[in-house]
This record gives C-alpha cells, sequence and structure tokens, in this order.
C-alpha cells in the first residue's frame, strides 16, 4: 500500500514538473508549431492523393522549420514518423524510412504509426527501427508502439523478501531493485512522453474546430449570395418583360395613329376634290343658261347671229373641255379612294398582326410565369424536405449503446446525408464527433456535431464526399474537458455502409433498441 501511494505521488509530481516547462515552451514554439501541423495535413492528404513528391516537399519543409525550434516536439516527431512512410511505401528506400523511423521514435518513443498509413511495409519497417528497452520486464506490441511490461506486483515483494541460507538471495534481491528503478525511469519517460502529446492533441483538436466553423461559414455565406444572384435574375426577367410589352403597345398605338392620319388625309383631299366638281359644275350650268339666254337674243337680233353663233360654239368647245376635265378629275377621286381604301385595309391587317404577337407574347409570359411557379413550389418543397431530414426522427427515450446515431445501413451515393447521434445522459457529453471516409481514401474526415432543436447532436455530410461502394465510419463523444467519455466503433474496426448508384434516399435506418 505505501509503495503505490508513493508511485501515485510520483506521477502526480511528474505530471506538475511536465506541464509548467510545457506550457512555457508551447507559448514559445506555438507559432511554429501550428506551421509544422499545416505541412504535416497538407503531407497527409498528398499521400492520400498518391503526390508523393508534394508529400516530400511539404515534410522537408516542415523539418527545415522545426528542427531547431521545435527540438523534442511531439510534432517534429510526427513529422520524421511520415518522411518514414514516404521513403518505405511511396519511394520504396527502406533504408531511409528506418533511419527517420528511429529520428521519430528517438523524440517519442511511444509515438504510433498514423491512422490509415499503416501497410505491412511500413509496420515491419518501424518494428524494426525501435529500440528494446531495457527493464525488467518484456516488450509488448500495443498499437503500433512498444511498452515495458512491468514485473507483476504479487512476484516482487517476493524478490525482496530476505533470506539467510546464502548469497544468491541477496543477488537477486539488488537485481530486483535495480529492475525495479528502471521501470520507474521507464514510466517516467512514458509520462513526459503523453503529456507532450495531449498538448499537441489538444492543439490540433482546438484549430480542427475552428476550421469547421469557418468553413460552415463560408457556406452560409456563398448560399446567401447564390439567393441574391437568383432573385436579381428573376428581377431583371420581370423587367425586360415589362419593357418589351411597353414598347409593343407603343410601336402598335403609333402604326394605328399613322394609318388614321393617313386615312384622314385621303378623306379631305377626296372632299376637297368633289367641291371642286360641283363648283365646276356650277359654272358650267350658268354657261349653259347664258347660252339659252343668247339663243333666245338671236330671235331678237338676227344681225349678231353668226357672232352669237360663233360664241356659242366657242363656249360650247370650253364646256366639253371642262367637261373632259372633270371626268378625269372624277377618275383621279376614285383611283385616290380605291388608294385610301387599300391603306385602311393595310392599317387593319397590321393592326391584327401585331394583335396577335401581343396575344403570342402574352400566352409566353404566361407559361413563363407557370414555370416559374412550379419551380418555386419545388424549391419550397426540397426546402422542407431538407428540414424534415435535418430534424431527424424522434429522439429514442433509451438506447443501449454508449453512443448511439441514427444513420442508414445503406444509402445513395453522390447524395447529401444527414447524422444524428445521442450519448447516454450518465456521460454528460459536451460535443460528438463522426469520423468518416470512403473506401477509396485512407484517411478518416471529421465532423463535429451540433445540438438540434429535437435534442440530436447533428451534422451533414456532403454528397460529394460520399463515393465509392462503402462509408467507413465510428464515433466518439467527449466531455466539457474534451476528454474521451465513450466511443462507438474505432479506426482499425469501423462501422460500414454500403452505398449504391440511384439518387433515392433510402428509409430503412438503424432503429434505436
Amino acid at each position: 500500500m505505501k509503495a503505490r501511494i508513493a508511485g501515485v505521488l510520483g506521477v502526480s509530481f511528474l505530471c506538475t514538473l511536465a506541464s509548467a516547462p510545457g506550457a512555457a515552451w508551447a507559448a514559445d514554439t506555438e507559432a511554429v508549431a501550428q506551421k509544422v501541423t499545416v505541412l504535416n495535413r497538407a503531407a497527409v492528404t498528398a499521400y492520400g492523393d498518391g503526390d508523393f513528391k508534394k508529400m516530400k516537399s511539404k515534410l522537408l519543409e516542415a523539418v527545415a522549420l522545426g528542427k531547431d525550434a521545435l527540438e523534442e516536439h511531439p510534432m517534429l516527431a510526427r513529422t520524421y514518423l511520415h518522411l518514414g512512410v514516404l521513403y518505405v511505401d511511396g519511394l520504396e528506400d527502406r533504408a531511409a524510412g528506418i533511419k527517420y523511423f528511429a529520428q521519430a521514435l528517438k523524440i517519442n518513443p511511444s509515438i504510433e504509426i498514423t491512422a490509415g498509413m499503416a501497410t505491412k511495409t511500413v509496420t515491419e519497417a518501424f518494428e524494426e527501427a525501435k529500440h528494446v528497452p531495457a527493464g525488467g520486464g518484456t516488450t509488448v506490441a500495443k498499437g503500433g508502439a512498444a511498452e515495458s511490461t512491468p514485473p507483476r506486483a504479487e512476484e516482487a515483494p517476493a524478490a525482496k523478501e530476505p533470506r539467510a541460507t546464502s548469497s544468491a538471495g541477496e543477488g537477486r534481491a539488488a537485481k530486483a531493485v535495480e529492475a525495479e528503478k528502471k521501470r520507474a525511469a521507464a514510466e517516467l519517460k512514458e509520462v513526459e512522453s503523453q503529456v507532450r502529446q495531449a498538448h499537441a492533441d489538444q492543439e490540433k483538436l482546438q484549430k480542427e474546430l475552428a476550421q469547421t466553423k469557418e468553413n460552415e461559414s463560408k457556406e452560409r455565406a456563398e448560399k446567401e449570395r447564390l439567393q441574391a444572384q437568383l432573385k436579381q435574375f428573376v428581377a431583371d426577367a420581370k423587367k425586360q418583360a415589362l419593357e418589351s410589352e411597353a414598347e409593343t403597345k407603343k410601336q402598335a398605338l403609333q402604326t394605328e395613329a399613322e394609318a388614321k392620319k393617313q386615312a384622314l388625309q385621303a378623306d379631305a383631299e377626296a372632299k376637297r376634290q368633289a367641291l371642286q366638281a360641283q363648283k365646276e359644275k356650277a359654272e358650267r350650268d350658268k354657261v349653259t343658261a347664258d347660252g339659252l339666254a343668247r339663243e333666245k337674243q338671236e330671235h331678237d337680233a338676227r344681225e349678231k347671229l353668226e357672232k352669237q353663233v360663233q360664241d356659242k360654239d366657242k363656249l360650247l368647245a370650253d364646256t366639253n373641255k371642262a367637261l373632259a376635265d372633270v371626268r378625269l378629275r372624277l377618275q383621279q377621286a376614285d383611283k385616290d379612294k380605291a388608294d385610301k381604301d387599300k391603306i385602311i385595309a393595310d392599317g387593319l391587317a397590321r393592326e391584327k398582326k401585331e394583335r396577335d404577337a401581343k396575344e403570342k407574347l402574352e400566352k409566353e409570359r404566361q407559361a413563363w410565369e407557370a414555370r416559374e411557379s412550379e419551380r418555386k413550389a419545388n424549391a419550397e418543397k426540397e426546402r422542407v424536405e431538407r428540414e424534415k431530414l435535418a430534424a431527424g426522427p424522434d429522439v429514442p427515450s433509451r438506447f443501449s449503446e454508449p453512443v448511439y446515431c441514427d444513420v442508414p445501413e445503406s444509402a445513395p451515393a453522390e447524395t447529401d446525408l444527414y447524422v444524428h447521434c445521442l450519448a447516454q445522459p450518465n456521460l454528460k457529453a459536451k460535443t460528438i464527433s463522426f469520423y468518416y471516409r470512403p473506401s477509396s481514401s485512407a484517411v478518416y474526415s471529421s465532423l463535429v456535431l451540433d445540438k438540434s432543436k429535437k435534442g440530436w447532436f447533428m451534422a451533414l455530410i456532403p454528397g460529394n464526399r460520399i463515393t465509392g461502394r462503402a462509408l467507413q465510419y465510428y464515433m466518439e463523444a467527449r466531455d466539457g474537458h474534451e476528454k474521451l467519455a465513450a466511443s462507438n466503433g474505432k479506426p482499425s474496426s469501423p462501422h460500414v455502409m454500403s452505398l449504391r448508384g440511384d439518387k433515392d434516399r433510402l428509409s430503412l435506418t438503424r432503429r434505436a433498441p
């Protein structure tokens, strides 16, 4: 019991010593560590894409940046480990890869191979690069890292029991004490490594959370921009239709006014010519009356008969000429009337053509409005459906799993997928993270779920990330101190969702027991 209390106090003292300088170190190297972390993420992404040239460039840049500034930092060890993976699995240079593995293990003996990179060749080279730790225990593999197993508690006291029979017993006791010292030193080194790794993991999670929130903000801004463009497009289309209709009406009114004006001018000209003909006819009647008067006077004045006859012939000739002119003017009046009728007919035809064009334009406008109404109805229907999918089913009153997620066993590929998760109330989970990857990817993507109105932890996986024939996933719940409270599945043994090629969502989902 005393030995156990002493061990606990020793570990607590060690954590205190490690945390104080570790905080100062993190403050001094935070900027460099962030840059090295970003370069390592880019290298992991390039590894997943098969771009080994880009991966090598990013990692060598990280080493040059952090070699002097970080020294024993876990992120520098992770950089060397990624270089080892690159040379063993990508460049097929096993000797160089083992060398980088050894550098990583020298900085952090408990480091493990990054998830998705532990191929057979990488694992064998990594095991070869390990140094077997000295001590009184045996070395066992655990998650790709070697750990020393201390002697069993019930065997240690037996090794220390005094024996008065021979000096051999004293030798065994001394060896047991030496082994205990080495085991304590190994545990001390392991605790220091775990403290450094915990600091690095916490910074990584905070950065990933900030990046996720920034991406969500960008998506919302892009959605609002597209909606504004759509509204502007609809407004411009309506404005163009109204302007076109007004222009057509204006042209029709101008054409109608022009035709009426021409008809009135032709009618006025015909009336003027008719009045002129009447005036000429009156003058001719007057001339005829004068001729009759002169004929009557011939009875009274024989001497003037010949002269009067000559005047009469002349007058008749003039009258005939005037009559011919009147007939020509009448013929011209008839021709002008025919031209006027033709102009009126042409105006009526143009008016009918314009009326038909107006009716066609009105029908096209009505058809466009019908299509627009249908599009808006479909958009509203899609929005309601997405809100329904985002809200999820009713929250189950109880379930047996520590972390339960309502996701389908099968889903269509390249289609948005809503994920709804819950944790047992006694876990007091503050956040739930959902890790997923398609069958074609070696790296998991993560989502931090938000609390919905119904009580679910909910998030959306975009359809462009749901590809291939299967989707692997697992979940983790963390408390208010970002400590892992529970999980469902893990990277090495995830859940699997089969993917189909159609676009229809499957209603069959996993239900709470």
